[in-house]
């Protein structure tokens, strides 16, 4: 277990260099965990944007798969389910759902 402050708790402000209580240190590494856990949410959350564009450019499934450290069939089972859940919830339209799938090509059909 982690050394606990090395001073009795008073009225006297912490000093830098000042051990903090095993407690607070406690509540800062699980606030870092949530933080951690947001972020990574957040980035992942537009990774399919960026297949997209990637796909749109010119790339093709199998380099973005490998970029991802995915395999092909889940990037384009991926993708096609952010774009089916972007159209149901309107954030797409039919047409761009459409251009979406069709920047798969042939591995869309698998």
């Amino acid at each position: 277990m982690p050394s606990t402050c090395i001073r009795a708790r008073s009225s006297t402000p912490a000093k830098i260099g000042d051990r903090l209580p095993a407690e607070q240190l406690a509540r800062h590494a699980v606030a870092l965990l949530a933080v951690e856990h947001a972020l990574a949410d957040r980035v992942l959350a537009s990774r399919w944007v960026d297949v997209a564009d990637a796909l749109t450019y010119g790339a093709t499934v199998e380099p973005v798969a490998t970029a991802m450290d995915l395999t092909a069939m889940e990037v384009t089972a991926g993708l096609q389910s952010w774009a089916d859940v972007q159209r149901r919830f309107g954030h797409i339209t039919d047409v761009a759902h459409d251009a979406v799938l069709a920047l798969l090509g042939e591995e869309g059909d698998r």
